[in-house]
């Protein structure tokens, strides 16, 4: 896997099965000439069918696919894939489920930017930015407009996302930004060699809650590394994609830690306060990157809607909703994973 396709593996095994069954009837198949020309020519027709099989685009995955796949990229990390869609950006897979999409536009907003978008509102000239999952980059998009912004330290842990983004000009240029340090690696392994007090902004775009090893990146241990590399007045927001033990255990670590849509907020200040200012509308309005502002003074409106205290929730409120004791996601218990693996949303609606 570290050097082909799946497709190619599968291919490589195709070949080995003929190769012994070819091995088998010259072995086996003594007397009777006309079934061993027969095992003979099959094992061709299935050694030719393999060999036509194997080629630069993967078919197979592309044959489950109910949308056109603009590409695929095969790592030994997962499989990445890009969905063509005429509207809203294209869709990203990544290990089969959704990963984000290639949409910059507040807008049309069809993959939620807001809740990145505001966070330059919420902490006005980060410095030091830390990003925790890479994806399409469309974050990172945003993250090199944010005023103030010296350098955004990149870790992703899957080199095929890098290929991905070179079909998008947008992302490919905002990763090809100066500021830009990208680095091929597990999150917390590389933030174990940081610095204490390092960021003023750490953005993770983790997974689906439910997913094998997304408690690495959700537990109490690893938001207390987080915790530890962040400045005071820094912020730290993820996606808790529906996951009301991760804003629970989020709370465990920071003195303050509130909803904001699906994602957690946490820091050692109430950002709520900062909802409904002049002066964090204007901080929204001032986000350009490549010098180009995503919103415009006749979006102020919408500036607005994005720093609603509305879209906030608390851990008291959720825990309401719920109806169950919220847990605190460790290393070791997994409960995201293989005990509460149902959505909050979902909850909601049952």
């Amino acid at each position: 896997m570290q050097f082909g396709t799946t497709q190619l593996a599968f291919a490589l095994l195709g070949l080995l099965a003929a190769t012994v069954a070819l091995a088998v009837l010259r072995v086996c198949i003594t007397s009777n000439h006309a079934l061993k020309l027969a095992g003979i020519i099959g094992t061709l027709i299935a050694t030719a069918s393999v060999i036509a099989a194997v080629g630069p685009n993967n078919w197979l995955i592309a044959s489950f696919s109910a949308s056109p796949i603009r590409r695929i990229v095969e790592t030994r990390q997962g499989i990445v894939v890009s969905l063509k869609k005429d509207i809203g950006g294209d869709v990203i897979l990544g290990g089969n489920v959704y990963d984000g999409r290639t949409n910059l536009d507040p807008r049309i907003n069809s993959n939620d930017i807001n809740r990145v978008l505001v966070l330059a509102a919420l902490r006005p000239n980060p410095k030091r930015v830390l990003m925790l999952g890479l994806s399409i980059g469309t974050w990172n998009y945003l993250l090199t407009g944010f005023p103030g912004v010296q350098q955004i330290d990149v870790v992703e842990i899957n080199p095929g996302y890098i290929d991905m983004i070179q079909d998008y000009a947008e992302q490919r240029k905002a990763l090809a930004d100066p500021r830009v340090k990208l680095t091929i690696a597990d999150g917390r392994k590389f933030l174990r060699a940081v610095p204490e007090s390092t960021y003023d902004l750490v953005v993770m775009n983790t997974t689906f809650h439910w997913r094998s090893y997304i408690s690495l990146l959700l537990s109490r241990e690893f938001l207390t590394l987080v915790r530890t590399r962040m400045k005071s007045g820094a912020l730290l927001a993820f996606n808790t994609t529906g996951s009301p033990d991760a804003l629970y255990t989020a709370a465990s670590v920071f003195p303050h830690a509130y909803l904001y849509d699906n994602f957690v907020f946490c820091g050692d200040f109430d950002w709520r306060t900062k909802f409904g200012e002049q002066s964090s509308i204007d901080e929204l309005l001032r986000v350009s990157p490549e010098r180009k502002p995503l919103l415009t003074k006749a979006d102020e409106s919408l500036a607005l809607n994005f720093l609603s205290r509305n879209r906030t929730a608390t851990v008291a409120e959720v825990a309401a909703k719920v109806g169950r004791p919220l847990e605190v996601i460790t290393d070791r218990n997994l409960i995201t994973e293989y005990k509460y693996g149902i959505p909050f949303r979902a909850l909601l609606t049952r």
